[in-house]
């Protein structure tokens, strides 16, 4: 009985990258993050089982990152050059607002903004 290697086993390569929507309730409040996840990709390329490995920090923009993920389409692993197989991979997704989202956002949440850029400069 021989165990397959990890070099005979390809990774999922990203080949169709949809925007991620930016929930209305994250930029009424101007939340911002990074959302680092993992993706289980499908031997047919789809996306299936997706898991947050390290939250932003606001649940609207968790939940939008699973779900905007789950349209993405990948080429999927192959073992030996191969029959595709099911593997996973790595994501990230940014939502940073712009200076026009910034003007739908509440008085409070742009303060609140602007006090966090501030702080960190």
């Amino acid at each position: 009985m021989s165990a397959i290697a990890a070099a005979d086993i390809t990774t999922p390569e990203l080949v169709e990258r949809k925007p991620v929507p930016f929930p209305a309730e994250a930029k009424k409040l101007a939340h911002e993050g990074v959302v680092d996840l993992r993706v289980w990709v499908n031997p047919d390329g789809t996306v299936g089982d997706v898991v947050v490995l390290r939250s932003s920090g606001d649940a609207h923009l968790d939940k939008a990152a699973i779900a905007g993920v789950k349209s993405w389409k990948y080429k999927p692993s192959r073992r030996d050059g191969g029959d595709a197989i099911g593997n996973t991979v790595g994501a990230q997704v940014r939502f940073q607002l712009s200076d026009a989202d910034m003007e739908l956002a509440t008085p409070q949440a742009q303060l609140q903004r602007y006090a966090r850029l501030w702080s960190t400069t």
